[in-house]
């Protein structure tokens, strides 16, 4: 970062996202279910047992409980346990723009898309999109991994992000 705010990058590493614009549905639903989660719960384990009601798979489940934090507000009238740190009626409010790109304009930098094998956010027709948008972009993929690449294959992720970096 420079001293007037100017950011030089040499390039982008992109993870499991393209530039396209997505259904907002499948997020709708995560976060419904998140705000439905009765957060008196006394503890983890009962919050992920109500949001098991709704999303089958324990690893999005997982991930989603990281954003859960003790309530410490001192107040004794309050009931909750838990509160969810993210602002989920903000984002559930914003979805559709959250979820739309704006595919003017072209970015000339080199750019590493990484997508995950079971992932369904790098499709076949999204690296066209990619390519138009960054000419200069290379793609990856990480088998046996969905969309949350970090989590399910940290240490692909890194590898391939190190590589990158080092070629740029």
């Amino acid at each position: 970062l420079a001293l007037d705010g100017v950011v030089n990058l040499a390039g982008l590493i992109v993870v499991d996202i393209a530039p396209v614009s997505y259904s907002p549905d499948a997020h709708r639903q995560l976060i419904d279910a998140m705000l439905a989660v009765d957060l008196t719960a006394a503890d983890r384990k009962a919050i992920d047992a109500a949001l098991a009601r709704q999303i089958d798979d324990v690893a999005i489940r997982q991930f989603l409980a990281q954003s859960l934090r003790k309530n410490e507000t001192g107040n004794k009238n309050d009931k909750a346990h838990y509160r969810w740190q993210l602002n989920l009626a903000a984002i559930r409010d914003n979805l559709a723009a959250i979820s739309g790109f704006d595919n003017s304009g072209c970015c000339e930098l080199p750019a590493l898309f990484i997508g995950g094998g079971q992932s369904d956010y790098i499709t076949a027709d999204a690296h066209t999109a990619i390519y138009q948008k960054f000419p200069n972009a290379r793609i990856e993929t990480i088998a046996n991994a969905g969309h949350w690449l970090h989590a399910e294959q940290p240490e692909a992720l890194l590898k391939l992000c190190n590589a990158y970096l080092g070629d740029i």
